[in-house]
């Protein structure tokens, strides 16, 4: 019985052993060092993806690779609480037409192992849906875009699309924040606008990004922002969509005084911004810069620019300018003959007597802080 009861007492110690080693291989950290990299070098704008650690880089391509299928939960590395939001954040700013991901994701550890657990807004059929849905939309939009249309013109047509087409989401929190929001019902705060904008250049072959801040209205109240940073002619720009779409009960229409800035110009405006270097530095794809319409003063030669611009505006149907001033004092100028003398008026005679007989009135919206001047007829 003592002799039984030794090996007994061995076996039972050897399957504890076993039992101690499955366990441990179980709690030990997966080796992810053969991940296949997919979106390392898939052609798509991902900034910040690119700013990510190497584990970071995995993490973002294990989720982002199952994400749309709602698992609940997928293993990544271990990553501490701040790496781990910046691969969140990455994954949400890189990826404009993925839908239904709560910002509430969290990660949690088991053993050695971390895993993330997603939140989701919607279940995955209907998810699925609504992606078509904003699919189906953006590409009816890129539909316009005509074949030998330079990178700017292209800039320029989706940009005016998206301010068409989409009203600035007041009254409810619960609507505005994605491009399903902002493509198919029409409504958006500016997250809304900025991953519309993101979505269709980068489907439109114009590189762009997300950037994060705070804007400064004209009586100097701030407020968390976003919007984009495009790539035209090799050259990085500013591109504010949400501020230049002017919706207001007395104005439907939108202005171009936010397209294509340079870091100097947006600064005026936008501050805090993140990521900080973006390089935007040129000037030549700024809309007024680019159309002939940034005037250096208001004389007779500068108004003629803008009798012009009317008549061509009235003859088209467009019924609406704009113009931006090089300085201050030109801007203060204009306003002094236009609005203080009150010649704006005239404007209309002066482009074209008989078309201007079919206006009544003449709409006048300025920008003190950009120095922009629309005109409208009505």
């Amino acid at each position: 019985m003592k002799k039984i009861l030794l090996v007994f007492t061995a076996l039972l110690a050897l399957s504890f052993g076993a039992l101690y080693f499955i366990q441990a291989q179980m709690t030990k950290p997966t080796d992810f060092s053969d991940t296949q990299m997919v979106y390392a070098s898939d052609g798509a704008v991902r900034r910040y993806y690119q700013s990510l650690s190497d584990d970071g880089k995995i993490a973002y391509t294990l989720i982002l690779s199952v994400i749309r299928t709602h698992p609940e939960e997928i293993e990544i590395p271990v990553l501490d609480t701040e790496s781990f939001d910046d691969v969140f954040c990455a994954i949400s700013y890189d990826n404009p037409d993925l839908l239904c991901l709560k910002n509430e994701g969290r990660i949690e550890m088991r053993g050695e192992k971390c895993f993330f657990i997603p939140q989701y807004t919607a279940d995955a059929e209907a998810c699925d849906a609504h992606s078509a849905q904003m699919l189906q939309k953006a590409e009816e939009i890129l539909g316009g875009i005509e074949e030998n249309m330079s990178d700017y013109a292209r800039e320029l047509y989706l940009h005016d699309e998206v301010c068409k087409r989409l009203q600035y989401a007041h009254t409810d929190d619960s609507i505005g924040y994605t491009t399903y929001d902002a493509l198919v019902l029409g409504r958006a705060v500016c997250e809304g606008y900025a991953r519309s904008m993101q979505l269709l250049l980068n489907r439109g072959g114009i590189p762009c990004y997300l950037v994060t801040g705070v804007g400064v209205d004209i009586d100097g109240k701030t407020e968390g922002h976003m919007w984009n940073v495009v790539t035209v002619g090799g050259e990085n720009y500013y591109l504010d969509a949400t501020w230049d779409d002017l919706d207001a009960e007395e104005i439907d229409s939108f202005s171009h005084a936010f397209f294509n800035l340079d870091e100097q110009t947006i600064a005026k405006t936008h501050l805090n911004i993140v990521p900080q270097d973006n390089a935007c530095t040129a000037t030549s794809a700024n809309y007024y810069v680019a159309e002939g319409l940034l005037l250096p003063s208001f004389n007779a030669s500068d108004r003629r620019v803008l009798t012009r611009e009317l008549r061509e505006a009235m003859q088209t149907g467009e019924n609406t300018i704009e113009v931006c001033f090089a300085t201050d004092a030109a801007f203060r100028a204009a306003q002094e003959a236009l609005v203080d003398r009150q010649e704006l008026s005239d404007l209309p005679l002066e482009a074209d007597r008989k078309l201007a007989k079919q206006y009544t009135t003449v709409l006048f919206v300025q920008d003190e802080v950009m120095r922009t001047l629309q005109i409208t007829l009505r």
